[in-house]
């Protein structure tokens, strides 16, 4: 995977215009920091057979991408000079990328998968474990770890033109993984789903391919037959009641009180939007819209 080529017994990186000689002492050195400085243990996700026992918890899903590798990326400033340090299974690979000169200062480590797509490679950022020296799993719940590598993505990375760059490089784009809101579970009808907790450092994986199934919220059978007769974007009045859990809330019918579904929620304002008008109260009555696309009731706005 790495770019490199041996020249007079020694490694050659290409980087930019210039070519460095990166030494074994200096490789030596970013093993050594890396190992010494920044310690951290994520174990293997766990298989999720108890769905309901989770119930209370407060997750984040994202699904599990295939054909992927699990890469460590270290950033790290040696000698007033900036490192991108790719780590696959302990192996410490040079590679071209653009951040900001304060990335670098005390090191920032990142996890995710490297992924080829339309022969290209790009990592998706899973999780953010040190940012500038300072440690943030399990200090800082993982939806604010994730706001700071929006913040780096948006405002810290630079994408630089892959028609400039030298064919021998080692390179790739970066991306944030997406993840999805925990009642978002049912809409989900294949993959693997992983399970992100906001405090925990373990995760847990669903395969839908196993035989399991769960019979609470809008996934349902006899939801699904009500799905069957209804149109895209038809509107309709729900007696909407909020839950313990974040971002579910419950429909019912308004005339029998019966339980219906559960609402769709698949962006930050209509998140914010329902948080303001429950914050006093339990029930409403709201006006939805039906979305084929995800196949549930979302909110009219």
């Amino acid at each position: 995977m790495a770019m490199m080529n041996n020249k007079n017994k020694k490694n050659i990186f290409l980087f930019g215009n210039l070519t460095y000689k990166i030494s074994k002492i200096l490789l030596n050195e970013c093993r050594q920091i890396f190992f010494e400085k920044f310690k951290f243990y994520l174990p293997e996700p766990v298989n999720l057979k108890k769905y309901h026992s989770f119930l209370n918890e407060k997750y984040l899903l994202r699904i599990k991408k295939k054909n992927t590798i699990l890469i460590i990326l270290f950033l790290i400033k040696i000698n007033q000079k900036n490192y991108n340090i790719c780590i696959i299974n302990k192996k410490f690979y040079f590679i071209h990328l653009l951040f900001d000169d304060k990335i670098y200062v005390n090191g920032t480590v990142f996890i995710g998968d490297l992924i080829e797509q339309n022969n290209n490679w790009f990592f998706f950022i899973n999780d953010l474990i040190y940012l500038n020296g300072n440690i943030l799993l399990k200090k800082k719940k993982f939806s604010k770890r994730l706001i700071l590598c929006h913040d780096i993505l948006r405002n810290k990375y630079k994408i630089k033109d892959k028609k400039n760059l030298n064919a021998n490089f080692l390179t790739f784009y970066i991306k944030l993984t997406g993840y999805f809101l925990f009642n978002h579970f049912d809409l989900i009808k294949k993959n693997t789903v992983l399970f992100k907790s906001e405090n925990d450092v373990i995760d847990f994986y669903y395969n839908h391919d196993d035989d399991f199934s769960y019979n609470g919220g809008g996934s349902n059978s006899n939801n699904n037959k009500k799905h069957l007769k209804i149109i895209n974007n038809q509107e309709k009045l729900f007696m909407v009641k909020k839950t313990q859990q974040t971002d579910v809330y419950l429909l019912y019918e308004i005339n029998s009180h019966e339980e219906f579904d559960i609402l769709g929620i698949f962006s930050k304002k209509q998140s914010n939007y329902l948080k303001h008008i429950f914050k006093k109260v339990n029930t409403q009555t709201l006006l939805c819209q039906y979305n084929n696309f995800f196949n549930c009731w979302i909110l009219k706005m």
